[in-house]
């Protein structure tokens, strides 16, 4: 990689209020050298207007989620005659980066290992920093790491499998050279949403890709997490982890989550559950293979 001539694109999906994704942009333009170029992908049901002439906008015929947005933007960047060595930035709207964001980014990539797709820290409204996360394969959560900034100081070697847990890295802000995006053949765009990042992540390490956290670049979520799920939230979230235990496991562990999904959707059958719990365990096995 050169780092003289590297150029970094930035591909932000926009959904939902054009206050929030303007807050994200603002912050993005007054950073300390601030990608060369930044493209929106616009999901919204209006026309999003950028606030600046910097932004090219990509404007979707339907909401396609955030995977489904971030892939519109690599296939248009494939018609700008990038070099592989090209710095390609994932970013969610909601968040705001530091005015160092990307100073320290361009500096980890001068000298990161390659092939690696790398994520950062996020800082949610509570003050605890989510970095990195895991996959239980027993209790088929997935969970990111929230702890005080301070013991994420330090960005960990790269992430590795452990006896019981598959590490996944924060979907919020992932970078990676144009080349590694090409061989993970972007986003898994079936979930539409959560679980995304996980499969994500599994995808690269199939492919001999290293993941790295940099847990000393932190960024701010804007919009506080909320702990009640609205009902298309939790269906989701109910049928891609369901799927994604069932079918990206390890070997294993997926005949076991076949089993155990069936025995779930029994359970709360039975029991009369909410029908996101129900329809959410249902739709999990109607979801094509999706390749890794």
């Amino acid at each position: 990689m050169n780092p003289q001539n590297t150029q970094y694109y930035l591909l932000i999906v926009h959904y939902g209020s054009p206050e929030i994704t303007n807050q994200a942009l603002d912050a993005i333009l007054a950073a300390r050298q601030p990608p060369e170029h930044i493209i929106v992908i616009d999901n919204a049901d209006q026309p999003f207007l950028s606030p600046s002439d910097k932004c090219v906008v990509i404007r979707t015929s339907r909401n396609i989620g955030y995977a489904g947005g971030i892939n519109r933007g690599l296939g248009y960047l494939i018609s700008q005659n990038l070099s592989p060595d090209d710095i390609i930035i994932c970013m969610n709207n909601d968040v705001l980066v530091p005015p160092d964001c990307f100073t320290k980014l361009r500096d980890w990539w001068k000298s990161a290992p390659f092939p690696s797709l790398a994520s950062v820290a996020s800082r949610e409204a509570s003050g605890l920093v989510q970095g990195y996360g895991y996959v239980d394969l027993i209790s088929g959560r997935a969970n990111l790491a929230a702890k005080d900034s301070r013991a994420l100081s330090a960005s960990p070697p790269a992430l590795r499998r452990a006896s019981t847990k598959i590490p996944y890295l924060h979907g919020a802000f992932m970078s990676a050279p144009y080349q590694v995006w090409l061989k993970i053949k972007g986003w898994p765009d079936q979930y539409f949403m959560y679980w995304e990042d996980v499969l994500m992540s599994v995808r690269a390490a199939r492919r001999g890709i290293a993941l790295y956290a940099l847990n000393h670049i932190i960024i701010n979520h804007i919009q506080p997490q909320n702990d009640s799920l609205q009902n298309n939230q939790l269906y989701y979230l109910v049928r891609n982890g369901a799927h994604f235990m069932a079918a990206s496991a390890p070997a294993p562990w997926r005949q076991y989550w076949r089993l155990k999904n069936r025995l779930r959707l029994s359970y709360h059958r039975l029991n009369k559950s909410r029908p996101e719990i129900i329809n959410g365990l249902q739709d999990s096995f109607k979801i094509k293979k999706i390749p890794l």
